[in-house]
């Protein structure tokens, strides 16, 4: 099935410490829901501020990953290896809805423009700093356990020759109203850098540009845990001062693909200390 090992993952609903025969059955760790585990404090503030559930790092094991909820309570994920249990992971991929800012037109919208700008850029009758932006509905993965989540989009031209950095950043909601003013100051966390270069007068292709990693999978697991399942995400330079870090991308690429696992509820009769 797509060539990759499946895991069946039972969501165990919410629950401050699990019972001695669930925890048997399915091979945690005896201390897996105490709340004295180094991080689960911080990770329980960080759920409350947000508003959306928080992996408890510090209790992730091979067959558990434990969330923080924005209530107080605490939810258990568990899987099982593929070789005991049918595969039920699927895959989605979704489109964006985009935009662009511009420090040098900061009251200027470019929603759904055709071209997708990152970086500094001093040209004739252009200097300033561009970032780009996507916003994704993730309403098809709601409730899901996300296993991983990647960012693809094309890159279409780069001022250099030589690859450069460039950086995805989680970012706040926007919509045909987001300028720069308004949104600048809103890119609370990085999430993941690739390089790339595309440029024709150096015999270079477009390019596809993928990012992944921990922090973007769970920036889509506290969408798809919550009422409000979108994920937005935005391009930046790593220096936004380098004129040799600017690009063009090609929006209408954009996607993100997601590998989740299907819930299952409690079995009859199950119970939660």
């Amino acid at each position: 099935m797509r060539g990759r090992k499946f895991n069946l993952v039972r969501m165990l609903g919410t629950s401050t410490v699990l019972t001695g025969l669930l925890l048997g059955l399915m091979a945690a760790p005896a201390s897996a829901g105490r709340a004295g585990s180094p991080s689960a404090a911080d990770e329980a503030q960080r759920a409350r501020a947000t508003g959306a559930a928080v992996e408890i790092a510090g209790l992730r094991t091979d067959t558990q990953r434990v969330y923080a909820n924005p209530d107080g309570t605490r939810r258990a994920v568990f899987s099982v290896p593929a070789e005991q249990a049918a595969a039920i992971d699927g895959i989605w991929s979704g489109t964006a809805s985009w935009t662009s800012i511009s420090s040098q037109y900061p009251n200027q919208s470019y929603w759904m423009d055709s071209v997708a700008r990152v970086g500094y850029l001093s040209d004739i009758g252009s200097t300033g700093v561009w970032r780009s932006i996507f916003q994704f509905d993730t309403s098809a993965v709601q409730g899901k356990i996300i296993d991983s989540a990647a960012f693809r989009v094309t890159l279409a031209h780069s001022w250099s020759c030589q690859s450069t950095p460039v950086q995805l950043w989680q970012t706040a909601a926007i919509d045909a109203s987001t300028t720069w003013t308004s949104h600048a100051g809103s890119w609370p966390a990085l999430l993941a850098q690739a390089n790339g270069a595309a440029n024709s007068t150096c015999g270079q292709p477009q390019q596809n540009m993928s990012f992944s990693g921990t922090a973007l999978r769970d920036l889509v697991q506290q969408g798809a845990s919550t009422a409000n399942p979108t994920a937005t995400v935005g391009l930046r330079a790593a220096s936004e001062t380098a004129q040799a870090q600017w690009k063009r991308f090609t929006p209408s690429t954009a996607r993100l693909e997601v590998v989740y696992s299907e819930p299952l509820p409690l079995a009859s009769g199950t119970t939660l200390s």
